[in-house]
């Protein structure tokens, strides 16, 4: 059999042409994992699946997920369902600032005010690596929420893990 020229070079480029292609899919799976390492250890330690302590169908029911911007700008907490037909089923915190165990943030849209009649501002505190708690930025520092629990395949881990 007799190639042409064209079929001869593109016999030729194919293998290389594939190995591009195959070489670019492996580094847009490491760029995506690497993404995560990009996050500040805090972040890194907050993304993941949530839900608040105390239900009988904790993990199961409606957990939430937290996740953040490429650029840090905002943490994403998405709820698998809507709480009812007033509320939303994700929240946007434009990001001010965080510690190696505090994320503040204003959710957009925020209509509740504080005493300066100012949009509140919230923290989520880490209470521990599988455990936070959100409380008012410019409340009290003992003033905090039940605890919100980290799910694992449907069911929630040790606060104290």
């Amino acid at each position: 059999m007799r190639l042409t020229p064209l079929a001869l070079c593109l016999s030729l480029l194919l293998p290389v042409w594939d190995a591009a292609a195959q070489s670019g899919q492996a580094s847009a799976k490491s760029r995506a994992s690497d993404d995560s390492l990009a996050l500040p250890p805090v972040m890194r330690l907050v993304a993941g699946e949530w839900d608040w302590s105390g239900g009988s169908l904790l993990c199961r029911k409606n957990p939430h997920t937290i996740s953040f911007t490429r650029d840090t700008a905002f943490m994403v907490v998405r709820f698998r369902e809507k709480f009812d037909s007033t509320s939303k089923q994700e929240y946007r915190y434009r990001l001010s600032g965080f510690t190696d165990h505090t994320i503040t943030g204003q959710i957009e849209g925020e209509q509740r005010r504080n005493e300066k009649g100012k949009p509140v501002v919230w923290d989520l505190v880490l209470t521990g690596p599988n455990s936070y708690r959100w409380r008012n930025a410019g409340g009290n520092p003992q003033a905090v929420t039940r605890a919100i629990v980290r799910c694992e395949n449907g069911e929630p881990l040790s606060e104290a893990q």
